[in-house]
């Protein structure tokens, strides 16, 4: 049988609580949120499990009659083991990459009645003065940390096969 000690340890490395927490953090901005939602995957056979899904949306004008924006966000948590590194730098002109930001769905465009023209969702949306991607700085690279084999030496790399095989193989350890 396990022990407090053990099951403490087990939950610390598990994406159990980083779950909790997302959860909690959305639900609280306003975000509709599903948690640990169960799926059949057509692929492998199995019933697999969605640890969040949240949708959210925003108003495209103050009129009544006008659309939304929704966003999804699918997650599944994960526990890594060893940091992210995000190596950031200082855009040139950061305005520019709300053209960045990565929409899917309709509408593509909105016509702008001020302007007499069709706008992209991010332009419609001046999504340049509060998206992230248009604040400060930008992330353009990230890394974790492994220990080198037989040495106590760490090597920074990008996370592979090897760190997502290693999560699954602990998640079924628990």
């Amino acid at each position: 049988m396990i022990n407090i000690p053990k099951a403490k340890d087990a939950l610390l490395r598990s994406g159990y609580l980083l779950e909790h927490h997302l959860e909690a953090t959305l639900r609280r901005r306003g975000w509709y949120v599903q948690a640990n939602e169960a799926y059949f995957d057509k692929e492998t056979n199995k019933s697999r499990e969605l640890d969040i899904y949240a949708l959210a949306f925003k108003r495209l004008t103050r009129r009544k009659r006008a659309g939304f924006v929704w966003a999804v966000v699918l997650n599944e948590c994960v526990n890594n083991p060893q940091p992210l590194a995000f190596i950031t730098k200082q855009p040139h002109f950061a305005p520019l990459h709300f053209e960045e930001i990565k929409l899917a769905g309709l509408p593509v465009k909105v016509f702008d009645p001020k302007v007499k023209k069709w706008l992209s969702l991010p332009s419609y949306m001046d999504m340049d003065e509060y998206h992230h991607y248009c604040k400060g700085r930008i992330a353009t690279q990230f890394c974790s940390f492994s220990q080198k084999r037989g040495s106590s030496r760490w090597m920074a790399s990008h996370l592979g096969n090897e760190y997502r095989q290693r999560n699954e193989h602990r998640r079924r350890e628990l």
